[in-house]
Parts: C-alpha cells; structure tokens; sequence
C-alpha cells in the first residue's frame, strides 16, 4: 500500500489496528497450555484422626468448594486417606464431581452430576494409607462455579479418615464445608468432622472474552467512514 497523504495515513493506521485485534481475538480463542501442578485443596498434612465411614447405600460424604472468577484448574488427581480399604476383599471408592455455575447449592442435591469418572486405586490391606484417584478424561474446573466431590462407595465399606482441620485451599480457590449423607444422598447435613484430602491441578488461562459485536464492529465502523472521507477528498 502506497501512503500519499494524511487521509491515507488514517485508513492504513485503522486496517493495521483491525488486523491487530482480530489476530488477539483469535489467540484468545486457542487452546492455553497449563503451567504447573497445584494443591488446590490439601489438609493431608493435618492430624491422622477418626473420620467417616463411607457405605454401599447408605452414609456418603461431600466436600464443597468454589473456583473464584478469572481462574481455572485442570483436574490432576484426588488423593483421600483411607481405612479398610480393601480392594481385594470387595471395596470399590465411587467418586463424583458436582458442579453449580449459580453458586446457590448447599449440597451435592443443587449441583449438576458431571460425566467423570476416576482411575480407582487398588489396596490389598485395610491399612491407613494415602490413595490417589485419576481422572479417566480430561476435566476442567471453570472459574465462578461450585463444586462438590462427591465420596461414595460403589461397593463394600471403608472410612475416610479425618485431619483436624479444613483444606487449605490454592490461591483462586475457596473451601466451603463438609455435607454428610446417612440415606445415599435423599438428604445431606453439615458436617463438623474434617476429613483428609488432597485435589491437585494445573492452572490454566481463562480466555478473554472479547466482545465482536461491539469492539470489533466499531472500530470496522470507523474505517469504512475514514475510507469514504478519503475517498470524497
């Protein structure tokens, strides 16, 4: 392009400015690549106590907690300390993962079932132990949602063993409480008993939310006027 006088300045100044914001408009909408490993929630380093037994259709356990807005975690691992948990005598974890984007549940009961399911690990004594559990798929906890992991069993009986005191919760992360079943979920009640977890993750970028209708449309807006002018001139 051959720049001959200042209306032309203009229109080259707005295309390169258009050009600019289509190439960051579109980097925002690529997939980001995740830094490093976090504890996004640990009180695995708390006192080994008596915690909560955990049973085929009856008493399960919730842990709740909030990923806070402009953040985003993908899901490594869940590691609980457990007892009796004896995969070669019959017990078999079922964990779930809740999410409410309206921040309004008080138990798994308000939040959405999410299509997840976890690499279970095996154990062949009922010894305390530290076991970790892997998600089978990719999955991302989004930024303003709640979520509730879900501590069941899909067979046998086993207990989840206690710390002392809540998770302590990654920056961008917020713990809210523990939620006791006795009925296999029907009804769910606070629960003072703080039992020992660790949720790992990698923090991601959230992407930018550019708005094309406005930003975008506007500033194309602007050209065609700084074209037309230049052609009137």
């Amino acid at each position: 392009m051959t720049i001959n006088s200042v209306n032309d300045i203009n229109v080259f100044v707005v295309i390169k400015l258009v050009s600019i914001l289509l190439t960051v408009a579109s980097a925002s909408l690529s997939v980001t690549k995740p830094v490093h490993a976090l504890d996004l929630l640990n009180n695995l380093n708390g006192a080994d106590i008596s915690g909560t037994t955990i049973e085929t259709g009856g008493r399960q356990k919730a842990a709740g907690f909030q990923i806070l807005p402009d953040n985003a975690f993908v899901l490594e691992s869940i590691t609980l300390r457990l007892e009796d948990y004896n995969t070669d005598a019959g017990d078999r974890a079922l964990l779930q993962i809740y999410a409410d984007s309206s921040r309004s549940s008080i138990s798994p009961n308000g939040a959405v079932l999410q299509s997840l399911a976890f690499n279970n690990p095996m154990s062949i004594s009922d010894d305390i132990g530290l076991f970790t559990f892997t998600p089978t798929t990719s999955f991302t906890f989004t930024q303003n949602t709640r979520y509730w992991l879900l501590v069941d069993a899909a067979a046998g009986v086993y207990e989840w063993r206690g710390s002392g005191f809540n998770p302590t919760p990654a920056s961008g992360v917020a713990f809210r409480d523990y939620q006791i079943s006795f009925d296999n979920g029907a009804r769910y009640d606070r629960s003072n008993t703080t039992n020992a977890f660790l949720v790992t993750g990698r923090r991601v970028a959230v992407p930018f939310e550019f708005n094309s209708g406005l930003g975008l449309g506007a500033l194309i807006a602007t050209g065609v006027v700084v074209r037309r002018r230049a052609k009137k001139s």
